[in-house]
């Protein structure tokens, strides 16, 4: 049980520099265990992760993937409506092997949410050490998973899938996700033209808000089709489930990321006329290609040519034209939320930031 809460002092961090106490676990006596959790809201995890870092720790983390250094478990989402199955709780467990770490995150995904509440939030990250087990952070994840999302492992798999020189891009869903994920765009790419679309026209006024200053042109658009025109990247980040993006919307050389697969793709865009990439062979595979939601899709592992973590690590190549078009399609890992926490923390104990909280037993 937590028997005390008390403000991180300096002192861990000096122990962390030094590396003395990376485990914080005490044993008292035979049977007791003293384990010591350094927790951060989500104001904390802000002002410690950038969307900068977040990019480069998301590549990091794929290239990783290709060196086989990580692990993903199986993760099954539970629907607590189960004759809609649209509002589920999902476990993302995953290791770091090349950090000597393990972890969950534990995520909210409510496609038919009550009005006014976001699809997703409440969200954290628990991390232990792989030596002992014991668990020594629980990190708020709301807006680690806004960040690594569409403004992170979108823009990894376009910065090496896009044609040279890409500067339009096309959103399909501006919620709080597809807002972000303009930020991290423009950290990779220098946009002169941002096609947006959107039930909800105040959200696309939002969009336009945060980012005119940045880009030429910002058009709103009456139709997923109306956007995908002219435009070099598409990125659909809804929780629409019909396809939103089809074949003959496709112009040569346009890269498509798909963060939510195949609920708002057709999937003639993985019938073998386009190359279709993964995030992740492994988990994609599970979640996207053998996922019965999507079997009307007809998807098939035949018609992968591979994963971002391979085309990171040289194993396949990436685009390999400049008409080529590829799609590309991930539903995220939980590593990219455990490395992006894992930094969180190392940082918040050089800085002492966030409360200790103390288990026995």
């Amino acid at each position: 049980m937590i028997t005390n809460i008390e403000t991180c002092p300096q002192a861990a961090a000096a122990r962390a520099k030094t590396g003395a106490a990376r485990f914080y676990g005490q044993t008292e006596g035979r049977m007791k265990m003293e384990s010591k959790v350094l927790f951060l809201n989500d104001q904390q995890v802000r002002s410690l992760l950038t969307q900068r870092d977040v990019l480069d720790i998301v590549e990091e983390t794929f290239t990783a993937l290709g060196n086989g250094m990580l692990r993903h478990p199986r993760k099954d989402p539970m629907f607590v409506d189960e004759e809609g199955r649209y509002n589920c709780l999902l476990a993302m467990p995953a290791q770091l092997k090349h950090k000597q770490v393990a972890g969950m995150k534990w995520i909210s995904m409510f496609s038919h949410q009550k009005p006014g509440l976001p699809s997703s939030f409440g969200n954290f990250v628990i991390l232990n050490h792989t030596d002992t087990g014991a668990p020594f952070a629980l990190v708020e994840a709301t807006s680690i998973t806004l960040m690594r999302t569409g403004g992170g492992h979108a823009v990894i798999g376009a910065k090496h899938l896009a044609k040279k020189g890409a500067c339009k891009l096309a959103v399909i869903g501006c919620g709080d996700e597809g807002r972000r994920a303009i930020g991290g765009f423009l950290e990779e790419f220098a946009l002169k033209e941002l096609h947006l679309c959107d039930l909800s026209e105040a959200a696309m006024d939002r969009c336009i808000a945060e980012h005119s200053g940045r880009i030429e042109k910002i058009v709103k658009c009456a139709s997923p089709r109306e956007a995908v025109k002219g435009t070099d990247m598409v990125l659909t980040v809804t929780t629409s489930r019909k396809p939103l993006i089809t074949a003959d919307m496709l112009e040569p050389g346009m890269t498509v990321l798909g963060l939510n697969a195949f609920n708002d793709l057709d999937g003639s865009l993985a019938d073998g006329r386009f190359r279709w990439i993964l995030g992740n062979k492994h988990s994609d595979g599970s979640q996207i290609v053998d996922n019965p939601r999507f079997a009307s899709a007809h998807l098939s592992m035949d018609n992968v040519s591979g994963d971002l973590g391979e085309i990171l690590t040289g194993k396949i190549p990436g685009r390999t034209s400049e008409d080529e078009v590829i799609v590309f399609t991930h539903m995220g890992m939980g590593s990219l939320d455990l490395a992006c926490a894992l930094v969180a923390y190392e940082r918040a104990m050089e800085k002492g930031i966030g409360q200790t909280l103390i288990f026995n037993g």
